[in-house]
């Protein structure tokens, strides 16, 4: 569940609000030949349930070169 570290209202609330989106961007790499040369940052939950911590990191860690910061809590840390 996206809202796993959320109350049961804030749940309800998310659910309520989910939209259609893009599958491009888990099937294709970004067309973004080089990312811009600026200090980049990237965030993961720790109880994420979701997406696989391990291969979400190295991800990250190829795309932008830099470590994630990981947070405690899941998916969507702006909810809960």
């Amino acid at each position: 569940d996206f809202f796993n570290d959320c109350s049961p209202e804030l749940q309800r609330w998310g659910h309520e609000h989910f939209r259609p989106q893009a599958t491009a961007p888990f099937s294709d790499y970004a067309p973004i030949a080089r990312y811009p040369d600026v200090p980049m940052h990237a965030i993961v939950g720790t109880d994420d349930n979701i997406v696989l911590r391990a291969e979400h990191s190295a991800m990250i860690r190829r795309r932008i070169g830099a470590a994630p910061i990981e947070l405690p809590g899941g998916h969507c840390p702006f909810i809960a």
